[in-house]
């Protein structure tokens, strides 16, 4: 399937069988915003381009075991031998001391490249040698490219993430869940399509059959899906663990005042151990996350059960110990744990800044308007949007630390943030430039959506044992494709279509 596409500069020839190291290495890419063959739907050729194009396509690249099928198709590259199997027979220094297969051939016009990789060469450094090495004048950021990708509609993204989001089944009770269940229930409602809905119903029989036991880590954080399904479905079975976990917030270290510091340390602790330990393990506010998995969830749930007045005096009181242990007197911006403070790293991430925006923003939904500390949350949430918009790009996008000019787009923060400032906006809990910049939030992330995800880094443990919130050290891009990401992207396209 290739009539239809344009010859580009780079020529993916996906194979018949499933392939994912091919897939990453396209995903990687697309990141890289290659001029690369594929149509708007992100189907990619099934064979070569035609030899009248090869003057505009200066890399083919073909699957180890598809070569078999697609070599007639490829003459005129020396050393390639359409006609022989397998259609070549000298080895490479690299295959040769690494047992890893990949070849490469040189057209005969000498400006036209094949590849021909297999596992272990696709995805990885080979793949990315040949494109921005063998070839250093193929494109990276194609202004052409991107135009295409920018093209595609808005709807039909949404569906495409949603879909991803489908794909990706999480039952468990933790933040996934919620971002699961509240990107589909939203999608659900923009676009009346029921198989959104059903499918969040049809996860929420599993998980409330498995109810933990206590609140704590991200275990609360699903209960505002459940709020949600009981106000769709009017089924009072969604209320049970939303009473457990009001009930069970007042007995929670997080939501008193200490200097913890130990982040999600007590989910490996045994239970004797945490037992020991849990009058030492008040840190409300001591962790970026916190309002996300801890405060947010408290509120909104209090809230749907009418008792949002007994639980703002907490909630509030967390909101503003998050804000003590976490603000950076210098940039404004908010570390990701109180350990910012003791080490703090050369440079911003963007963990607590994001967190705290995206989930505070929903917490000033459901807090009361005549709570005497509203404005003061409402000044918090302003404040932090201040710093985010002095460190976002003149393109709109957000960095992999944020106030280091040469480090790479965070896709995962671009969307987080974006989210916030196109909901903070709508709201009136910001001004209206805000909305134009969370605009061009999503002008940054629609060129990298590919097949229902968003491509980019991503986040969360065990790949937070190479990121910077921890460890203050330089971020390593995790580019896979991966349909994990895809809600907070989803979260950005559907306020996109509420404007």
């Amino acid at each position: 399937m290739c009539d239809d596409l344009a010859p580009a500069e780079l020529w993916f020839v996906e194979p018949p069988h499933e392939n994912r190291d091919f897939v990453c290495a396209v995903s990687y890419m697309v990141y890289q915003g290659v001029d690369m063959a594929v149509a708007d739907s992100d189907v990619l050729p099934t064979e070569p381009p035609s030899p009248e194009a090869y003057d505009r396509v200066k890399l083919i690249v073909v699957d180890w075991d598809d070569v078999e099928r697609v070599k007639h198709h490829l003459r005129g590259f020396i050393g390639f031998n359409p006609d022989a199997t397998p259609p070549f027979s000298a080895e490479t220094f690299f295959s040769r001391y690494s047992g890893a297969r990949g070849n490469t051939f040189v057209h005969e016009n000498e400006r036209t490249w094949l590849a021909v990789l297999g596992p272990g060469t696709m995805a990885r450094q080979v793949a990315n040698d040949l494109t921005f090495m063998v070839l250093p004048d193929i494109g990276a950021n194609h202004e052409g490219h991107r135009r295409k990708r920018l093209a595609r509609s808005d709807r039909r993204l949404q569906r495409d993430l949603a879909e991803g989001v489908v794909r990706t089944r999480r039952v468990d009770w933790g933040d996934i869940p919620f971002q699961h269940g509240k990107a589909l229930l939203d999608t659900y409602e923009l676009t009346g399509d029921q198989r959104y809905l059903d499918e969040v119903i049809d996860r929420g029989e599993e998980m409330l059959a498995n109810v933990p036991e206590y609140p704590t880590s991200h275990s609360q954080m699903p209960t505002p899906i459940m709020t949600r399904l009981f106000d769709m479905t009017g089924d009072t079975k969604y209320l049970s663990p939303v009473r457990k976990l009001v009930d069970a917030v007042l007995g929670n270290p997080d939501f008193r005042p200490g200097e913890r510091g130990l982040m999600q340390t007590e989910n490996f602790m045994v239970p004797e151990t945490y037992a020991l330990m849990e009058k030492k393990l008040a840190g409300a506010g001591t962790y970026g996350e916190l309002i996300a998995t801890h405060y947010m969830p408290a509120m909104l749930t209090a809230a749907a059960l009418g008792r949002e007045a007994e639980m703002a005096d907490l909630v509030a009181m967390c909101v503003k110990e998050h804000r003590r242990h976490l603000l950076d007197p210098k940039t404004h911006l908010f570390f990701h744990s109180i350990l910012g403070h003791r080490q703090r790293p050369q440079g911003m991430p963007g963990h607590g800044t994001g967190w705290t925006l995206y989930a505070l923003e929903l917490i000033l939904e459901a807090f009361p308007i005549d709570h005497p500390d509203r404005s003061q949350l409402l000044g918090i949430f302003g404040d932090l949007a201040d710093a985010a918009a002095r460190v976002q790009t003149d393109e709109g996008a957000f960095r992999a630390l944020l106030d280091v000019p040469a480090m790479p787009v965070s896709t995962l923060y671009t969307s987080m943030i974006g989210t916030a400032f196109l909901r903070g906006a709508r709201m009136g809990y910001l001004p209206r430039a805000f909305r134009e910049r969370g605009l061009m939030t999503w002008q940054i992330l629609k060129p990298l959506v590919f097949r229902g995800t968003q491509i980019g880094e991503g986040a969360g443990m065990p790949p937070m044992a190479e990121y910077t919130s921890y460890f203050h050290r330089q971020t390593r891009q995790m580019l896979d494709y991966s349909v994990g990401g895809s809600f907070w992207t989803l979260h950005v396209v559907n306020e996109v279509l509420r404007l």
